[in-house]
Order: C-alpha cells, then sequence, then structure tokens
C-alpha cells in the first residue's frame, strides 16, 4: 500500500522545517486539513497544493512534483507590461516567437499575476517564471501584428532533445533537461546556451561563454556559479543549489541543502521576442 496524501504532506512538512529552521503551524494545520479532505485519485490537485505550500515559505530551492504527470508547454514566455511575450518555441509550434499573449482562461495577464503573485514569489517582470502558471490554464488569446488568435494550451510530456549544432567558427550547445548530459567536442568556440535549463543533477560542461535567463533554475545554476565562465543574458531564477530528494511513490520533493541563490550575468542584456539579442552578443565574443 502506498502513502495516503497527507502522510506525504507531513514528511515533506517536517523536512522543510528543518532546512528552514521554524515551523509555521497555522499554514500547516490549514494545508494538512485540505489535504485530508482530498479523495485519492487527485495527484494532480495534490501535486498543485504541495507546490502552492512550498511558496508559502517563499524559498526558491523546494520543488515537488510527480514524475508521469510533470509536462511543459512546447514555449516560453515573459511578462512585459500587461502580457506575456512568447521569447521560445520548441514544441508548440502554433505560436511565434513574439507573440503577445494577451489572456489566458480568459483571464487579463494582470488579474493572473495579482491572483498567482505568491507563486510567481512577487518577483518584478524580468524575474519571473510563469510556466507553472500557463499548465494550469486551459486556453489563451494570442495578439500575432493586428490579429488574434484562441489557442487550447497544448501539454507535453517531454522536455525538448537537447542538442548540439556547430557553425561557422563556434557551436551552440541547448540545453532544456539538464538531468541528461551531452557530450561534444570542445575543438571550437562554445556557446552553451540554459536560458531555459531545468533538473537537479550536477553535471560539468565546458564552453567559451553560457547563456542565462530567468528560467534557468536548478543545478543549472549551481554549475554557472562555479563555473568561472563568462554569462551573458539575465539574472538567473535563484534556486542554485546542490539538491537531494524524498520520494513517495510517484511523488518527488526536490530541495536545496544550502541557502538558494542567483547568478547574476556579468553582462546584462534582456531576452527581447524581436531578436536574440543575448546570443547575438555571444556570437561576437566567441569569434571576436
Amino acid at each position: 500500500m502506498g502513502y495516503h496524501y497527507h502522510e506525504i504532506f507531513k514528511h515533506v512538512a517536517t523536512k522543510v522545517h528543518a532546512l528552514i529552521g521554524f515551523q509555521d503551524e497555522e499554514t500547516d494545520a490549514l494545508y494538512l486539513n485540505m489535504i485530508k479532505n482530498l479523495s485519492p485519485g487527485n495527484d494532480y490537485t495534490f501535486q498543485q497544493m504541495m507546490m502552492e505550500y512550498l511558496t508559502e515559505f517563499q524559498v526558491k530551492r523546494f520543488f515537488f512534483y510527480h514524475r508521469y504527470l510533470w509536462c511543459h508547454n512546447g514555449f516560453h514566455a515573459k511578462k512585459s507590461g500587461d502580457t506575456l511575450i512568447v521569447t521560445e518555441v520548441n514544441a508548440d509550434t502554433r505560436l511565434v516567437v513574439g507573440d503577445s499573449i494577451m489572456k489566458m482562461s480568459q483571464d487579463d495577464i494582470k488579474v493572473l499575476n495579482t491572483r498567482y503573485a505568491k507563486l510567481l514569489y512577487y518577483d518584478d517582470d524580468l524575474s519571473q517564471d510563469w510556466s507553472h502558471i500557463i499548465e494550469k490554464q486551459s486556453q489563451m488569446t494570442v495578439l500575432r501584428g493586428d490579429q488574434t488568435y484562441e489557442f487550447d494550451v497544448q501539454q507535453f510530456m517531454q522536455l525538448p532533445d537537447n542538442s548540439v549544432k556547430q557553425y561557422n567558427g563556434y557551436k551552440v550547445v541547448t540545453i532544456y533537461n539538464f538531468d541528461e548530459h551531452v557530450a561534444y567536442d570542445h575543438n571550437c568556440p562554445v556557446i552553451l546556451d540554459l536560458r531555459y535549463a531545468r533538473g537537479i543533477t550536477p553535471q560539468t560542461y565546458q564552453a567559451d561563454v553560457i547563456l542565462i535567463s530567468a528560467q534557468t533554475k536548478g543545478s543549472a545554476e549551481f554549475f554557472i556559479q562555479h563555473s568561472g565562465i563568462k554569462t551573458v543574458g539575465e539574472r538567473s531564477f535563484g534556486a542554485a543549489n546542490r539538491f537531494e530528494t524524498l520520494i513517495f511513490d510517484n511523488f518527488v520533493f526536490v530541495y536545496g541543502l544550502d541557502k538558494e541563490g542567483e547568478v547574476i550575468p556579468d553582462e546584462w542584456i534582456n531576452d527581447e521576442a524581436e531578436h536574440d539579442f543575448i546570443l547575438d552578443r555571444a556570437k561576437s565574443i566567441v569569434l571576436s
């Protein structure tokens, strides 16, 4: 017989208390009561409740997920004013870089920003990661030029493949899943793109320039922090750490062993949807 939801919660809460050095008894009681009233077979709802519980502490080194319910939406977007601007498309090819997402599930982005402020860690626009909020949505209203489109939000179970691409005089290594190592020769200048990398497995790469963004998470941040390699882009998510896991059936609690930290790039260039100035700058560095 596996774990009941409330048993998993108690184990996680105990570990959280030990890591942060205090217990919020009122918050624990509130979530424990809700979880005890959650009927079996609601794994997705339980996962979402645990994620919300962990953000109560505003500590970015805690993650909780279901191994077979984890998904991504096939694109990345960043908040700009009252819209989300698509900055990268890797699976949902209905979208193009530069699209403006005006609404999701019929709610304005401004409304969603207020509703999910805690899940966004009350960060400013440049530092917000909307990926887990987009996962909650069913529909989005997209403005492209002067045309408006309505799309259902898609979900993809597998992260995009990591890649190595050779160009004239340099190569670009793009990592989405930091848990899967990529081998390549460092026989020419290497740009290591970790802007959308996430994972908990320690890895080491050789490169001449690393690209980072607010969606660079976890062990990727920790690697960058200790690599000594020049960085270009935006400051990272803020969960740089060494990680361990607690596994309960199909649920995984991931926690950093040390105080979390973000990586500040050597050259700060904001990601622009219309043109990839971050990559352009990296090319100019390795080809100079």
